[in-house]
């Protein structure tokens, strides 16, 4: 269940990738590469489900993840982190 309502939630927000360049972005790792959280050189499936794993949380929740927050807001894994991570997908 969970699987299936990660599955859709990167469903919308592929279709909502418009909105990505509204937003600041901060580099989510020293390499540089925006939304490679699991710092493989790449941006793919495994740093969007990292980012959705993360999301709705904020830096005083247990499963909080402060390299997943790469958009302003910052101090909260939002929609607009997920956003962000799509818009540099490298696959």
């Amino acid at each position: 269940m969970k699987l299936l309502k990660v599955s859709i939630l990167v469903l919308v927000l592929l279709l909502a990738s418009t909105w990505m360049l509204a937003f600041n972005v901060k580099m989510a790792k020293a390499n540089g590469l925006i939304g490679d959280l699991d710092g493989d050189g790449d941006v793919d499936l495994d740093d969007i489900v990292i980012t959705c794993m993360a999301y709705g949380s904020t830096p005083e929740d247990t499963n909080w993840n402060p390299d997943a927050d790469v958009s302003a807001e910052f101090g909260i894994i939002d929609i607009y982190d997920i956003v962000t991570i799509l818009y540099h997908y490298t696959g």
